[in-house]
């Protein structure tokens, strides 16, 4: 599960309950203090784009899930897409 916006109302939502029915969540946020909110939450494991300045968006979440990426929450649908789409793992 790949959660935009992870630390906002919606996003922390998706990754708790996403950690609830067993799916590894990998969220993406910006700062040093929203990442460890998301890791307390329980985010396998958390894309903090303000440490990355000016790295691609999709090549973090690969680093993050080399596995791939099944569901996508958050963002648009454009984004989920175009990040999603170069992750899209077997057994999605």
């Amino acid at each position: 599960m790949l959660v935009l916006g992870a630390s906002g109302g919606v996003g922390t939502a998706a990754v708790q309950l996403s950690k609830l029915l067993g799916a590894r969540v990998v969220a993406v946020t910006r700062g040093k203090e929203k990442a460890a909110y998301l890791t307390r939450l329980g985010a396998d494991a958390v894309v903090d784009t303000e440490a990355a300045t000016g790295q691609r968006l999709h090549k973090l979440v690969a680093a993050a899930a080399p596995k791939g990426v099944c569901v996508c929450v958050g963002g648009g649908e454009r984004v989920c897409v175009s990040v999603g789409s170069h992750h899209a793992g077997a057994g999605c």
